[in-house]
């Protein structure tokens, strides 16, 4: 079989404009389709960006709440049912709802306000830019973005005009009229939500906004050793009537969320499909045309004895060796895409995108493959004469 290989990869180099043609071809179907595929895979990675980051074994939350950011409260008093079921280890409440922001020149916007738990400030962000975690519990204090993007909590209106700069640290931020201070800046990794988080004090949170019966957005659970979150949940549930669930189940009911109650999945959702669709036939239509460029050999080897078990193994040859190597180019060139556009575009190539792409791939080759060997059974050797 090596010399049946070493003959298949002589046909396939042996005229290299159409080798290159052929390899750049699938390079670039790989590269579209890992593209469109990494793209939409990061947009919905993006929704569960916060609830991966704030990581609770399990998320107890209103019953009828759709996803992570649709914000219905709960009454206080359910932090001590939950507290006193087994299983739980610890658990502590969050706030979170929209504000109005107003900046010391008079420039308005609309935040994020995260209420943490006073004693643990669990949930908070994963790392500090400047400051640190226990200056939350200081009077008035409150964290912002450390990476604001542009437009974001941004000084403009003074009068007389000042230098446009961002809120920074010691800046005096009001939120629904109350003084509050910029005790710190954190590290935020980019979600697809909109509002600049602003984080403070869970009984500061409550403080700052209009009073109501109910106080309690988030319930975040810590499961006891050896209880699995999953059941805790379900158990969550049965005893409380609330809704409870793990943080993968949160994600995941934010991104169903997200694709189908936006228009989201039939926008880019059929922009990524058409991209892998218009991928995938570059692959087979180039393969084809090679097998079709390249018959009178098959042609002469059939003459002269070759069986079609050899012409079989010879198809398959170059058919895994061009996708191999398109597969190899198109992915690294999708890599250099990612690192290039790091921090600005919602790019993500996980396990699951690569399989994807690698059965796109050898799919539509594999496919190609098979109709150009039914092709080559039919032919006579003695085209090879014509």
């Amino acid at each position: 079989m090596s010399s049946l290989f070493f003959i298949a990869l002589r046909m396939l180099t042996g005229d290299r404009p159409k080798f290159i043609g052929l390899v750049s071809g699938l390079t670039f179907a790989t590269f579209l389709m890992a593209q469109q595929l990494g793209i939409f895979s990061g947009f919905m990675r993006m929704t569960g960006v916060w609830v991966r980051e704030v990581g609770a074994d399990v998320w107890v939350v209103d019953p009828e709440t759709e996803m992570v950011d649709d914000l219905k409260q709960m009454r206080n008093g359910e932090l001590q049912r939950v507290r006193s079921i087994e299983g739980v280890q610890w658990a502590v409440p969050m706030y979170k709802n929209y504000a109005q922001a107003r900046l010391p020149d008079g420039s308005s916007y609309l935040i994020r306000l995260v209420g943490l738990d006073d004693a643990t400030l669990y949930g908070g962000p994963p790392g500090m830019a400047e400051g640190d975690k226990a200056a939350l519990r200081q009077d008035q204090a409150v964290f912002v973005d450390g990476h604001l993007p542009e437009g974001e909590l941004l000084m403009n209106k003074a009068k007389p005009p000042l230098a446009v700069r961002q809120i920074g640290m010691g800046d005096r931020m009001d939120i629904n009229d109350h003084v509050c201070r910029v005790m710190g800046r954190y590290d935020k990794t980019r979600e697809f939500f909109w509002g600049t988080v602003v984080y403070t004090t869970f009984s500061r949170a409550q403080a700052v906004m209009p009073p109501t019966r109910k106080n309690t957005t988030f319930i975040l659970v810590k499961a006891a050793p050896g209880t699995h979150p999953e059941d805790l949940a379900e158990r969550i549930r049965d005893k409380t009537r609330l809704g409870a669930f793990t943080t993968p189940q949160m994600e995941w009911k934010t991104i169903v969320f997200v694709l189908t109650k936006t228009g989201i999945l039939v926008t880019f959702g059929t922009t990524a499909t058409l991209g892998c669709l218009i991928g995938m036939l570059i692959c087979a239509q180039l393969f084809w045309s090679f097998v079709h460029d390249n018959v009178r050999y098959f042609g002469m080897m059939k003459a002269i004895g070759a069986t079609e078990r050899m012409m079989a193994f010879m198809v398959a040859a170059q058919a895994g060796t061009v996708a191999f190597i398109g597969l190899g180019l198109g992915l690294g060139l999708a890599c250099l895409l990612a690192m290039a556009t790091r921090g600005k575009l919602a790019f993500h190539l996980g396990g699951d995108t690569v399989a994807a792409i690698l059965i796109g791939v050898f799919f539509c080759t594999a496919v190609a493959g098979l109709a150009s060997f039914l092709r080559i059974r039919k032919i006579e050797p003695g085209i090879v004469f014509r």
